[in-house]
C-alpha cells in the first residue's frame, strides 16, 4: 500500500485536536511535535517519524486492537510487518534519532539500508 495514500486517507478521516493532536481512530493518536511525530495507541507509543529518518513501527505486543492501529500507520502488508521492530530495538532507534531532533540537528539523510517507504510530515 501506498504511504500518501494512507496518509491521505488518515488526514481525511481524523478529528484534529488542538496541540498537534490528531485522532486517527478510536484510542489511535498521533502528535505532532514538528521534527518528530509519535503515534499512540491507548497510551503507548507504537510509531514514530523523526527528522528526515523512515517511520519506525513496533511489533504487535499487545492486542488486536493494537494491530489494527499498527495497520492503519503502516499499512499492514506482510512486507510492512516484517519491518516492524522489537521493542528493544523501538527504544535504541528512538534514543539514537530524538538526539538528532534535540540537537536541532535534523537535517541529517535517511538511513539507507531502510527499505520501507516514508510518511511526510
Amino acid at each position: 500500500m501506498n504511504f500518501d495514500t494512507i496518509e491521505s486517507s488518515i488526514k481525511r478521516e481524523s478529528n484534529k485536536l488542538p496541540g498537534g493532536l490528531t485522532q486517527i481512530a478510536t484510542n489511535l493518536t498521533s502528535v505532532d511535535f514538528g521534527n518528530y511525530l509519535v503515534y499512540y495507541s491507548y497510551r503507548t507509543p507504537v510509531a514514530f517519524r523523526v527528522c528526515g529518518y523512515k517511520m519506525v513501527v513496533s511489533r504487535n505486543y499487545w492486542s488486536n486492537t493494537t494491530g489494527r492501529h499498527l495497520s492503519l500507520i503502516d499499512g499492514g502488508s506482510n512486507e510492512e510487518k516484517k519491518a516492524r521492530v522489537s521493542e528493544d530495538e523501538f527504544q535504541r532507534l528512538w534514543d539514537e534519532q530524538m538526539k538528532h531532533a534535540y540537537a536541532g540537528t535534523c537535517e541529517i539523510p535517511p538511513i539507507a539500508s531502510y527499505t520501507v517507504r516514508n510518511l511526510t510530515l
